[in-house]
């Protein structure tokens, strides 16, 4: 039995090594925590109200890499998104801030 699972483990170590040269892209999608730090303008940006929502989108051309396009959102306290941090583009230096402002706030 020891046998047959070491030569699974040795076949998926194959498997993902072959996908990860394919050039495969990767999208990944975080909930409930931020993942990463977003700096806007010389400043840190807090992610809040993110319990049970996406608190970033991130887009990998080739896998095993730092991401090279990411959405990270904060939400107000109705669950409505407060802000959209995008980084787009080559060393993410393009960023776009959207903030949603609703009723009497």
């Amino acid at each position: 039995m020891q046998e047959l699972i070491f030569s699974f483990v040795k076949v998926m170590k194959i498997f993902f090594k072959l996908r990860a040269k394919s050039g495969e892209n990767v999208t990944r999608t975080y909930y409930d925590e931020p993942k990463y730090q977003i700096h806007w303008e010389g400043e840190t940006t807090k992610q809040t109200f993110l319990r049970t929502r996406v608190a970033s989108v991130t887009y990998q051309e080739n896998p095993g890499t730092t991401y090279d396009q990411a959405s990270h959102y904060s939400y107000d306290v109705h669950g409505n998104v407060k802000t959209l941090v995008q980084e787009i583009g080559e060393a993410n230096s393009k960023f776009k801030w959207l903030t949603h402002r609703s009723g009497g706030e």
